[in-house]
């Protein structure tokens, strides 16, 4: 991929996308029938984000009113993370705020395949990466404006936590980063390394 490539996957994820592991670069080609143009492995900086840096100052507020906002909407974000921990049997590590960290490449996966959905969770920071979603890759539209419901995704082995990897192709008339054809996601289990691909779709 040369430096000055415009195509380096959708613009949502380029911060988080980076050099894929070979095995994943070998399934995801090997395993489509269609041109793979490029080949990313997703890594996490596990970095506070906007929202919630906005959020931890707001619940520090001089103004009451202010604070009570926030702390309800942080409250309402960990019980979502209290819920969705259950099912899939996992919990992030916790460690000293002070202490550094390298870039985390180990995510659970959750998925939806009626509503086409496949959202990656940092094991180590819970963040939310969106990796496919039907309705905002493509514009095809639900019936509701309700985020899908999604499913932990497990390895045969009952592993929870996978490395990923996401190939794309671009056409010759693509007009940018979010414009690719095809999108294939490979996962690699953490627990026995088996390989598998879990999405291939065409737009």
């Amino acid at each position: 991929m040369a430096a000055d490539d415009p195509f380096v996957g959708p613009l949502h994820l380029q911060a988080f996308l980076g050099e894929c592991p070979e095995e994943l670069v070998e399934v995801i080609t090997g395993s489509v029938e269609h041109p793979v143009s490029h080949c990313f492995g997703l890594s996490c900086t596990c970095k506070p984000s906007v929202v919630t840096r906005v959020l931890d100052e707001a619940s520090k507020s001089d103004d009451p009113r202010a604070r009570r906002i926030a702390q309800d909407h942080i409250a309402r974000i960990e019980k979502h993370h209290m819920k969705r921990r259950t099912p899939s049997g996992f919990h992030p590590s916790m460690r000293p705020k002070s202490t550094p960290q390298l870039p985390c490449k180990l995510f659970a996966i959750e998925t939806n395949e009626e509503d086409g959905v496949v959202r990656g969770f940092c094991r180590r920071c819970e963040r939310l990466f969106v990796l496919f979603d039907m309705a905002l890759y493509w514009g095809i539209k639900r019936d509701t404006e309700q985020p899908s419901e999604t499913w932990p995704y497990g390895c045969v082995c009952g592993g929870h936590g996978f490395e990923v990897g996401l190939g794309f192709d671009y056409t010759d008339d693509a007009i940018d980063a979010n414009d690719f054809h095809t999108i294939t996601i490979a996962l690699k289990c953490a627990a026995c390394g088996k390989v598998a691909v879990i999405l291939d779709e065409e737009g």
